[in-house]
């Protein structure tokens, strides 16, 4: 398990739903075609678990983003994005066999302010956790 195990694993697994477009391992910089996904890393820690094992945890943000051209169509498919991404990882807690489980899902809707047209933006949090026996 780690950053890009579970990343790839995150990749895959948003590559599925509709509505989410091209997934992009990193935070995307300059104009790409929407719809689209980003997966950025966060903090990571490994702390005692007992004398033999760590607990380590992993944190990603994944930020869908979807134009707002159509203001009604857009707020649909996020809603349903949204759903079904809730679903993939209520479904998959494993993250395809990445880690041990997944803390609780966040989302955060926002738009974009500095766009045109501006961008429906939904923000997941993600924390990957594994316990990891030491030798």
């Amino acid at each position: 398990m780690g950053y890009t195990t579970i990343s790839t694993q995150l990749k895959t697994i948003l590559e599925t739903i509709f509505g989410v477009g091209n997934v992009y391992e990193y935070a995307v910089k300059g104009v790409v075609p929407t719809p689209y996904a980003e997966i950025t890393m966060g903090p990571a820690e490994s702390k005692p678990h007992t004398t033999h094992a760590n607990d380590e945890s992993y944190n990603f943000m994944v930020r869908v983003y979807y134009p707002t051209t159509d203001s009604a169509t857009c707020e649909r498919i996020m809603r349903k994005a949204a759903d079904d991404i809730f679903a993939a990882y209520r479904n998959n807690v494993t993250l395809n066999a990445s880690c041990n489980f997944t803390g609780p899902l966040k989302c955060v809707p926002l738009f974009t302010t500095d766009t045109t047209p501006q961008l429906r933006v939904l923000e997941f949090s993600v924390e990957a956790k594994q316990i990891i026996n030491r030798t």
